[in-house]
């Protein structure tokens, strides 16, 4: 009975940490990846460091 319990708390736990990545991986990274394309500081760094 403890094994079952031990092998459900290990399955659950992976199973959040996967959800958690998932997650994060298909809707935060790709806004944050987003948010500094548009960003206005790294426009003016990217105009700096341009070559002319």
């Amino acid at each position: 009975m403890v094994t079952i319990i031990s092998k459900m708390t290990e399955f659950l736990v992976l199973a959040t940490v996967c959800v958690l990545f998932a997650g994060y991986a298909v809707f935060l990274y790709p806004l944050e990846k987003l948010q500094t394309l548009t960003s206005p500081e790294v426009k003016q760094k990217q105009l700096e460091h341009a070559p002319n």
